[in-house]
């Protein structure tokens, strides 16, 4: 290679080397400014859904004196004194309460034609993808089934039912079994029996059963999922409540947290 051709390469190498670091700077200042973007939007999304969430506890009765930086008290009456009227003023489709002491689920179960609506409204029918804990539309209002299923979004704020997947560790599952479940005819205390994760497509949504030994098989099924499950072997709970939501940001994973009602008769398995 000639002095020349040396040269030639010696002066244009620092251009284009100068040429790509302002290509790398643009698109690291295109990229922070869309996850900023993104930061700020969720933030929003959050503070809006929070902020209509206070209003419906405020409805409801409850006032901040209730909690503990947002927390559920441990100890709370299970005869809540929960305004339905005011409740209904906002949204006639609230037909319970769910509170799980020691975590931040204190929210409105709510309950329509179909299990999507409420996937993208929240309890007051405002349109957000944070959603609603809401009934499946196939249970009865008072939650008298034999199985009864309420769902909610797993989010990244760790609100609505986000706290779900920490009862995969059996220190937490053990701290947090009592749930409380109002509805304006009676007030349900539950006791946490099993932690399951399965997948999105397995069938483990089912609430009619066409007899005892139907629902038996049901619940049989259904443990076979089980990461923790206190139910002794054949062990059937004469109802069933089944909270489930998302694990974390995996859609094709569910979890579902199964109660059954306190003191409740346990009994053994058809023949």
């Amino acid at each position: 290679m000639s002095d020349q051709q040396n040269k030639y390469h010696q002066v244009r190498h620092p251009k284009r080397s100068t040429r790509f670091s302002r290509i790398s700077l643009l698109v690291s200042i295109v990229l922070l400014l869309l996850a900023l973007s993104i930061v700020a939007f969720l933030f929003y999304k959050y503070v809006s859904a929070d902020a209509e969430s206070k209003n419906i506890e405020a409805a409801a009765g409850f006032d901040d004196a209730f909690f503990e930086e947002g927390v559920v008290p441990d100890v709370i009456a299970d005869d809540l004194n929960i305004n339905w009227d005011a409740l209904r003023e906002i949204n006639p489709e609230i037909v319970g309460w769910i509170l799980i002491p020691g975590t931040r689920i204190n929210y409105p179960v709510v309950q329509t034609t179909d299990n999507e609506f409420y996937l993208a409204h929240l309890a007051d029918k405002t349109p957000s993808d944070v959603g609603a804990i809401f009934l499946d539309y196939e249970n009865e209002q008072g939650i008298t089934g034999w199985n009864n299923m309420i769902y909610g979004h797993n989010l990244l704020d760790g609100s609505m039912f986000a706290g779900l997947k920490r009862y995969q560790d059996k220190d937490y599952f053990d701290a947090h079994k009592k749930i409380v479940l109002a509805t304006p005819d009676k007030t349900y205390t539950l006791e946490v029996v099993a932690a399951l994760v399965c997948d999105d497509k397995d069938e483990v949504r089912r609430l009619g059963f066409t007899n005892k030994a139907d629902y038996e098989a049901y619940v049989q099924m259904l443990l076979e999922y089980a990461v923790l499950n206190e139910l002794g072997e054949g062990e059937i709970p004469e109802n069933l409540y089944c909270f489930a939501t998302c694990t974390d940001t995996n859609y094709a994973k569910r979890t579902v947290v199964c109660a059954t009602l306190a003191d409740s008769a346990v009994s053994e398995g058809s023949e």
